[in-house]
C-alpha cells in the first residue's frame, strides 16, 4: 500500500501508471484473504478429497477454493473496494472520470459537492460488491437447454444493444440532461457549517481533554524512547513470540529505519498508528460481534463499512479539519475513519464461520450467550480477527501520507516534502520506512497468531 503511495508521489502521470498503482493496492487484501481461506479448510475435508483420489490439482480447485468460498468472497470485496477508494489518488497523475472531479471539489473547498461525489463513488462500490456476491452465491442451475438457462443474458444483451442504439440517436439517453439533475451539496454545505458552529464548545472540550490526557501522554511516552531500548525490547518481543529468527528480522528491518534519519519520524508515525489502532479496536471488535450475532445488524454494518471503506481519503480531512481542527487528534479520528472497516468485516466473519456443531455442543453444555462468545466463538475467530487487525494496521500506515497534508510530522510527511523538491531518493525511502513498520507488525502478529492456533488446536 505504501508502495502504491510513493509510486503516485514520484513518477509522471498516466493511466497506466493509475492502474499499476490501484493494483499494486488493491492486490495485499485479496492475497491474504486466499492464503487465509486455503490454510482454514478443516482437516477433514481435506483427508476426505484425497481418500476420494483427488490429485493435487483436484484438491485444490475441487475442494480447498470452494470451502474458502467465503474468505475469497471477502477477499474480493476488499479489492473492489480498495480499488474505488484509490480514484482520487490517481487523479493526481492524470487519471479521469469521479476521482478528479472530486479533487477540484476539494481544492475549492466545496464539501458539498466532494460528498455528493464521493457519494457516487460509494454506490458504484456497492453495486459490484452486491452483484459479485449474488453471482457467488446463485444456487445451481438445472440441467436444462441453453436458451432457457442463459435467458437473462440474452435478455440483458438485447437490452443493452437497444440502449446504445438508442443514445446514438438521442442524447438524452446518453447523458441525463442536467435540469433532470437533483443536487444536495447546499445541504452538506450547511450541515457541516451547523455542526461546526452549534456544537463548537463541545467538540472543543472533547479535542482538549483528549489531546491533553491521552494523546500527549502517549506520545511524550514514545519519543522519550532510546533507539536502544526501542531495538531491545523489539529483538526481545520477537524473540518471545516466534525465536531468534523472528528477533533479528524484526531488529534488522527497524535498524534500516534508524539508519535512513528517519528516527524522530517513525516514532511519530508510530505513536498515530497506536493511537487510531486501540481506538479501531474498540470500535470495530463490538460492532463486528453485533453484526455477526443479529442479520438485521449485519445488513447495516455492512452498508457502513461500504461507505467508509470506498469514501476517498482525502474526504475525511475537510470535515474533520472543520470539527476538530488541525492537531493530532484529527490526523488520529481520519486514520480511524478510513482503518477501521477492514477488523470490523473479519471480525464477522470469524464469527459467522464457527462451526454450528461447535456452538451447539457448547450450548448443550449449558454456555450462556456471553459464555458461548468469549469463550468459544472469539477464541475459534482468532485467526480471522488478527488478520483484520493485520489490516487495519496497514490501512493506518497507508493513511500517513493522506493525514500528512493536514500537518502531521511523521513518515508521510518526509514523503509530502520530497515532492516540490524532486527527491524521490528521500521520498523512497521514506516510503520504505514506513513499509518495514508494517512488514515487522505484520511478523509479530502473524506468528503470534500461528502459534495461538497452535494453542487452541485449529491448525
Amino acid at each position: 500500500m505504501t508502495l502504491a503511495a510513493t509510486i503516485l508521489a514520484h513518477h509522471a502521470g498516466g493511466r497506466r501508471l493509475a492502474l499499476l498503482a490501484t493494483a499494486l493496492f488493491a492486490l495485499p487484501p485479496m492475497a491474504r484473504c486466499t492464503i487465509l481461506g486455503i490454510r482454514t479448510v478443516p482437516a477433514e475435508v481435506v483427508e476426505a478429497g484425497r481418500m476420494s483420489g483427488c490429485t493435487k490439482r483436484q484438491l485444490l480447485f475441487k475442494v480447498a477454493l470452494p470451502s474458502a468460498r467465503p474468505t475469497l468472497l471477502l477477499g474480493l470485496n476488499q479489492v473492489i473496494m480498495q480499488s474505488l477508494a484509490m480514484v482520487v489518488i490517481t487523479s493526481l497523475i492524470g487519471a479521469v472520470g469521479l476521482g478528479q472531479k472530486l479533487m477540484f471539489s476539494l481544492q475549492q473547498l466545496r464539501v458539498g459537492q466532494a460528498v455528493e461525489q464521493g457519494v457516487a463513488v460509494v454506490v458504484l462500490a456497492v453495486i459490484l460488491d452486491r452483484v459479485s456476491q449474488a453471482y457467488a452465491h446463485q444456487a445451481p442451475q438445472p440441467a436444462v437447454g441453453g436458451r432457457r438457462r442463459h435467458g437473462h443474458l440474452l435478455a440483458g444483451s438485447m437490452a443493452v444493444a437497444a440502449c446504445v442504439l438508442l443514445a446514438s440517436w438521442l442524447p438524452a439517453i446518453r447523458t441525463l440532461p442536467p435540469e433532470l439533475t437533483v443536487s444536495t451539496a447546499t445541504f452538506w454545505d450547511g450541515l457541516v457549517r451547523w455542526i461546526a458552529v452549534n456544537l463548537y464548545d463541545a467538540l472543543a472540550i472533547l479535542r482538549d481533554g483528549l489531546t491533553a490526557h491521552v494523546l500527549l501522554p502517549l506520545r511524550n511516552a514514545i519519543l522519550l524512547t532510546p533507539w536502544t531500548m526501542a531495538l531491545a525490547l523489539l529483538a526481545l518481543a520477537g524473540w518471545s513470540i516466534g525465536g531468534w529468527g523472528l528477533a533479528a528480522r524484526a531488529s534488522l528491518l527497524l535498524g534500516f529505519v534508524l539508519v535512513c534519519g528517519f528516527w524522530v519520524q517513525a516514532l511519530m508515525t508510530v505513536y498515530a498508528v497506536t493511537a487510531a489502532v486501540v481506538l479501531c479496536v474498540l470500535i470495530a471488535v463490538p460492532l463486528g460481534v453485533w453484526a455477526a450475532e443479529s442479520p438485521r445488524a449485519g445488513k447495516v454494518v455492512d452498508g457502513l463499512c461500504d461507505t467508509l471503506q470506498t469514501f476517498p481519503s482525502f474526504i475525511y480531512l475537510i470535515p474533520v479539519i472543520m470539527l476538530f481542527r488541525v492537531g493530532d487528534l484529527s490526523n488520529i479520528v481520519a486514520i480511524v475513519g478510513a482503518a477501521a472497516v477492514p477488523l470490523i468485516r473479519f471480525t464477522k466473519l470469524g464469527l459467522t464461520l464457527v462451526p454450528t456443531p461447535v456452538v451447539e455442543a457448547a450450548t448443550a453444555a449449558g454456555a450462556t450467550r456471553t459464555q458461548l462468545l468469549l469463550k468459544v466463538k472469539l477464541p475459534l475467530a482468532f485467526p480471522e480477527i488478527m488478520l483484520g487487525l493485520n489490516q487495519t494496521i496497514m490501512m493506518a500506515l497507508a493513511m500517513t501520507a493522506i493525514t500528512a497534508l493536514i500537518g502531521s510530522r511523521d513518515l508521510g510527511q518526509e514523503i509530502l516534502k520530497a515532492l516540490p523538491d524532486q527527491d524521490t531518493g528521500r521520498g523512497l525511502l521514506a516510503g520504505l520506512a514506513i513499509a518495514c513498520l508494517g512488514i515487522i507488525a505484520d511478523r509479530l502478529l502473524g506468528t503470534a497468531a500461528a502459534r495461538r492456533r497452535e494453542a487452541l488446536g485449529l491448525t
